[in-house]
This record gives C-alpha cells, sequence and structure tokens, in this order.
C-alpha cells in the first residue's frame, strides 16, 4: 500500500483485494479498512472497491454467524448518506437469499429488515 498510496487506481485495487480475501475472520479487517486512509465514503470508486467487493466474499460475506451480513448492511448504511448508488449495488448481494440455507437466509433477512429501518439502524 505504502508505495502505490498516491496512484487512486492502485489504492482502488488494493481495498478490493483486501475487501474480498477469503481468508477467514476478514470482517474486522474490513471493518478496519473503513477508517484507514485509504478508504474515502465521498469517492463512488474507493467506496465500491470496498463495499461491493466484500460481498464477493463466500467465506466472509456468508459467514456463518451472520458478521458479514451485519458488516455489508452497516457499510451500506454508512455510504447511503453519501453515495446512494453504490450502497443500492451492494444491497444486491442480499437478492439470492433464497439459494441459501435457511439458516443463512433468515440471516440476511433480518440485516434486510433493519435496513429498512434506514441510519438509525446503525
Amino acid at each position: 500500500y505504502n508505495q502505490w498510496k498516491g496512484e487512486m487506481l492502485c489504492v482502488c485495487h488494493w481495498l478490493r483485494v483486501q475487501s474480498s480475501c477469503d481468508m477467514p475472520g476478514n470482517v474486522e479487517n474490513v471493518r478496519a479498512l473503513l477508517s484507514h486512509e485509504a478508504f474515502d465514503i465521498r469517492s463512488p470508486n474507493k467506496c465500491s472497491s470496498l463495499v461491493r467487493a466484500f460481498a464477493t466474499s463466500n467465506v466472509n460475506f456468508h459467514s456463518h454467524d451472520g458478521s458479514g451480513y451485519r458488516l455489508l448492511a452497516d457499510m451500506a448504511l454508512m455510504v447511503d448518506a453519501v453515495n446512494p448508488q453504490v450502497a443500492s449495488m451492494a444491497m444486491g448481494a442480499f437478492t439470492s437469499l433464497r439459494s441459501y440455507d435457511a439458516h443463512r437466509e433468515a440471516l440476511m433477512l433480518a440485516e434486510c429488515k433493519r435496513l429498512a429501518g434506514g441510519p438509525t439502524a446503525l
């Protein structure tokens, strides 16, 4: 990161790689990236790189404890105030909830209901 932090495309790629990593337990690393100097909530490309890419991680987004669904919903609520297009695109990850087991479907549905509550749901 340090070598290329002045190059926005490299930073976006770095965020995407960090966010989509299938290393178990990456949810907390992604949550920490929300306050990293590389992330700017006002930048559509950086938001997309971090938020949307996270949903591509089968290991972490679909974590059995639901922490991945909660993180994506938290990020969407944060981003929605500044960048509603990225937030709404990220929510596409919840549209396939019926194709998962009943446990994960229930966890996704709970996050969708929380999202319906708007920014106060954070």
